[in-house]
């Protein structure tokens, strides 16, 4: 069975009873610069895997243990669900997560993307529009909007958009 599929069995016993998987992905506790640090074998003494199961109305982190992250023993805590997980960069991606910092693998960026595009409809934006009639036949259009947001670090952030239009008719 593929990992995802072991994660998402796994992850369905702590879930409400019909409470859909929109994605699930695998974590880590420590940073993999650890390993190096405290040797391959020291290192499952400070790390521990997670699973993120995300769901319609949440997200939903549970404890796989200290060595693989494909049965899950407990839930560690929820994340809002407006929130935005990705993008993710580089070899690995920080995803604060209460008190501690989920380590994700590039392998599950695309499962952070499938996630993110779940939450779209979920983001306030706001968008105004306005048009004039204007002198030898030309109009003005112009169409404010902003959106709020989170960031990759938990941030919550607002972005706005401006566009303005000269037709000649």
């Amino acid at each position: 069975m593929a990992i995802r599929d072991s994660m998402r069995e796994s992850a369905a016993s702590y879930l409400q009873p019909g409470e859909p998987v929109q994605a699930v992905f695998g974590a880590q506790t420590a940073s993999q610069w650890m390993v190096p640090l405290t040797g391959f074998f020291l290192f499952p003494l400070i790390n521990s895997y997670r699973i993120v199961a995300v769901t319609p109305r949440r997200t939903v982190v549970l404890d796989a243990g200290k060595w693989g992250m494909k049965k899950a023993r407990g839930v560690v805590g929820e994340l809002p669900r407006s929130r935005s997980l990705g993008p993710g960069s580089g070899l690995w991606h920080v995803i604060p997560a209460g008190d501690e910092k989920l380590h994700v693998h590039k392998r599950f960026f695309k499962d952070l993307q499938t996630a993110d595009a779940h939450t779209a409809a979920l983001r306030p934006t706001m968008s105004l529009s306005g048009e004039w009639a204007l002198p030898n036949d030309f109009s003005l259009g112009v169409m404010p909007g902003m959106a709020v947001d989170y960031s990759s670090q938990g941030r919550r952030q607002a972005t706005g958009t401006f566009a303005v239009t000269l037709v000649s008719a």
